[in-house]
C-alpha cells in the first residue's frame, strides 16, 4: 500500500488519521476524523519515525483536551487504543492494533541494482591527473519489516575510494531503481538524508566538487566525464574579489545621481564602513572558512546547500586562534553599527539606524529587485532612479524620516546587504568552531599543550540591535524577546540530556499560545540566540506554517 507515496493517509483505530507527505523534509500531520489538522511536524525521517514524533508530541495536548471534552480523540478508550500500543507504533506504523486502513498513491516497485561506473579526475586548466583524490558516494540500503515491506535506510551506506596515479577510479554504486520506468528514484521520494547518485571529490588544497553519476533522463551513466578540481587558493582569491567589490560601482552611481546631497557626510561614513566590511572583515572570514575545506561559499549559500556537511576540522591551536579573531571581528561589526547609528542620529534621523533600516525594508519590497540580492553585482541605475519615486509616495507615512534622501537610502541598502553577508559567514564559522569543539570532546589544546574547556572560552556576541535591524519583517522596532512569528512564540532552549563533554547544544523552539512546542530548530553550539531564532523563523516563513 502507499508506503512511500506522497500524501498517504493512515486511518487510526479511533477514527483519527495520520497523513504523511514525502519531500525534501517529510511532513506528518495528525488529523481529526473531519480532516482538520491537529498537529503537524516537518522534519527529516521515514514514515515510521515521523509517525512516532507526531504522536509523542501530541500526547500532552490530547490529554488536556480530554479533561474538558470527554469524547475528544475517541474518549479515554480511543486514547488508550493508540497510546497503550506505543511499543507497536514506535516500530511499525502498519500494526492493525493502531492502523486499520491506508489510502493513497501506490508506491513504485523499488529494485536495488549495482552499477559499475568509471571516471577520471584532473586539475582544472591543465587537466593533469590527480592522484589520491577522495571519491565519496552512498549506496542505497534498506531493512525489511515484519510484513516484508522494505524500509529505506535514511543515511544509506557511505563509500569512499581514491583515484590512482592516472587520476582514474571505478565505483560500484547501488541505486534505487523504479521497476516500471527503470529510472533512479530521487532521495526526496524515499525520505533519504543524502542525494541519490551524487558523487563528491575532495583533495587537500583543492576545492571540493559534486557531480551526478546520472544522465539527463535520470538513468545511470557508464562513465562520468572528467572532473576538474580547482586549487582552493584560486577560489578563495576569486571569492574575495566578489565580496570585495561590494560598493565600488554603487558609490559611483550614487555620486552621479546626487552630486550635491546635503547629507553627503552620512553617505561617506556609510560607504567607509561598507568598504571596511568588504575589504577587511569578509576576506578574513572567508580565509578562515576555506581552512575548513570550504569553497564557493557564496554560490553554495545561494543554492541552499548544507555547507557544514563535508567540512574538516583544523588543529586545536589554530581553532583557538580563530576564536580570538572571530571575537575581534564581532566587536568590529558591533562598533560599525554603533558608529553609523550615531551618524544617522547626528543628521537628524532621531530614531537611529534600527528604524531607518525599517524604511529600507519597505522600499526594498517595492523595488524591482529581490529583497536580498547578491553583493558585488551593483544596484542597477534604473533601480536607484526609482528610489526617489517610492520615497515621495511613502513620505507622508514615514514622518520623522523626511531626512532620508535618495543617496542615504541607496547607501543604507548597500550597508544592510553587506552586513547580512558578513553575519551569514560569521554564523558558518561559529557553527564550524562548535562542531570541531564537539569532535574534540568539548576540550581544546593550545600550542603549549594546555587543555582548555571550550565552554569557558569567552564568546563575543553580536549586538541585539544590529541583529534586529537586519530582520526582514517590520516589528515594533525593539530588539530581543519575545519573538512572534505567524502566531508562534520563539525561544532558545538548551539540550541538557545529550551533552558533549562539558558542552551543551542549544536550539530554537516554536510554541503555540498554550506553550506547547510545535517545532524545533537544529541543535547547535552557536553562541548567538538571534541566529538560532532566525533559522527557525526563516523555516516557518518559507513553509508558511501557522500556530493553532
Amino acid at each position: 500500500m502507499g508506503r512511500f507515496g506522497e500524501d498517504t493517509v493512515y486511518v487510526l483505530i479511533n477514527g483519527w488519521k495520520y497523513q504523511f507527505t514525502s519531500a525534501l523534509k517529510s511532513k506528518g500531520q495528525l488529523l481529526t476524523p473531519e480532516g482538520e489538522i491537529f498537529y503537524e511536524e516537518i522534519t527529516l525521517g521515514t514514515v515510521n519515525e515521523v509517525f512516532n514524533i507526531v504522536l509523542t508530541n501530541s500526547e500532552d495536548n490530547i490529554k488536556l483536551k480530554l479533561q474538558t471534552s470527554p469524547e475528544f480523540f475517541g474518549g479515554v478508550q480511543g486514547f488508550k487504543s493508540i497510546y497503550d500500543n506505543n511499543e507497536l507504533w514506535g516500530n511499525n506504523v502498519f500494526d492493525p492494533s493502531v492502523v486499520i486502513e491506508v489510502t493513497g498513491p501506490q508506491p513504485p516497485t523499488i529494485n536495488e541494482i549495482k552499477y559499475t561506473i568509471t571516471g577520471r579526475v584532473g586539475e582544472k586548466e591543465t587537466e593533469v591527473p590527480l592522484e589520491k583524490v577522495e571519491v565519496k558516494y552512498y549506496d542505497y540500503a534498506f531493512t525489511t519489516d515484519d510484513q516484508g515491506v522494505k524500509i529505506p535506510t535514511p543515511e544509506g551506506v557511505e563509500r569512499k575510494i581514491y583515484t590512482d596515479v592516472e587520476g582514474k577510479y571505478t565505483i560500484d554504486i547501488i541505486l534505487p531503481i523504479n521497476g516500471e520506468t527503470n529510472e533512479v528514484i530521487p532521495g526526496s521520494k524515499l525520505s533519504l538524508n543524502y542525494k541519490v547518485g551524487e558523487v563528491s571529490y575532495h583533495l587537500d588544497k583543492y576545492s571540493r566538487k559534486e557531480v551526478k553519476c546520472l544522465a539527463g533522463n535520470n538513468t545511470p551513466l557508464q562513465n562520468i566525464p572528467i572532473v576538474l578540481l580547482k586549487p582552493r587558493l584560486q577560489d578563495l582569491k576569486k571569492e574575495k574579489q566578489k565580496y570585495g567589490s561590494v560598493g565600488t560601482k554603487q558609490v559611483k552611481q550614487i555620486k552621479n545621481q546626487v552630486p550635491k546631497d546635503p547629507k553627503a557626510f552620512l553617505i561617506k561614513k556609510i560607504m567607509q564602513m561598507v568598504k571596511k566590511i568588504g575589504d577587511k572583515i569578509i576576506p578574513l572570514l572567508l580565509a578562515m572558512l576555506y581552512e575548513f575545506g570550504m569553497s564557493k561559499i557564496q554560490e553554495g549559500l545561494a543554492e541552499g546547500k548544507d555547507m557544514l556537511a563535508d567540512a574538516k576540522c583544523v588543529p586545536n591551536p589554530r581553532l583557538l586562534q580563530m576564536i580570538k579573531l572571530k571575537n575581534k571581528l564581532v566587536r568590529q561589526l558591533n562598533n560599525i553599527y554603533k558608529i553609523i547609528d550615531r551618524a544617522v542620529k547626528f543628521v537628524g534621523i532621531a530614531a537611529g539606524l534600527l528604524s531607518a533600516f525599517r524604511i529600507v525594508i519597505r522600499v526594498l519590497k517595492l523595488l524591482p529587485i529581490p529583497v536580498s540580492f547578491p553583493p558585488g553585482f551593483g544596484i542597477p541605475l534604473s533601480v536607484i532612479n526609482k528610489i526617489q519615486d517610492i520615497l515621495d509616495k511613502i513620505s507622508k507615512k514615514i514622518g520623522q524620516f523626511t531626512q532620508i534622501t535618495i543617496g542615504i537610502l541607496a547607501a543604507l541598502i548597500i550597508l544592510r546587504e553587506i552586513l547580512k553577508q558578513a553575519i551569514r559567514l560569521l554564523d558558518l564559522l561559529d557553527e564550524l568552531i562548535g562542531k570541531c569543539a564537539e569532535e574534540s570532546g568539548g576540550t581544546l589544546v593550545d600550542e603549549s599543550g594546555n587543555v582548555i574547556n571550550y565552554s569557558s572560552i569567552p564568546q563575543t556576541e553580536l549586538d541585539n540591535a544590529l541583529l534586529a535591524s537586519l530582520e526582514e519583517e517590520e516589528n515594533d522596532g525593539n530588539p530581543g524577546p519575545p519573538y512572534l512569528v505567524n502566531g508562534f512564540i520563539l525561544e532558545v532552549q538548551t539540550d541538557r540530556k545529550n551533552p558533549v563533554g562539558s558542552l551543551k547544544r542549544r536550539y530554537a523552539v516554536a510554541k503555540n499560545k498554550q506553550g506547547i512546542i510545535m517545532l524545533e530548530g537544529e541543535k547547535s553550539f552557536s553562541a548567538n540566540d538571534q541566529i538560532l531564532i532566525n533559522e527557525l523563523k526563516f523555516y516557518i516563513q518559507q513553509n508558511d506554517l501557522k500556530a493553532f
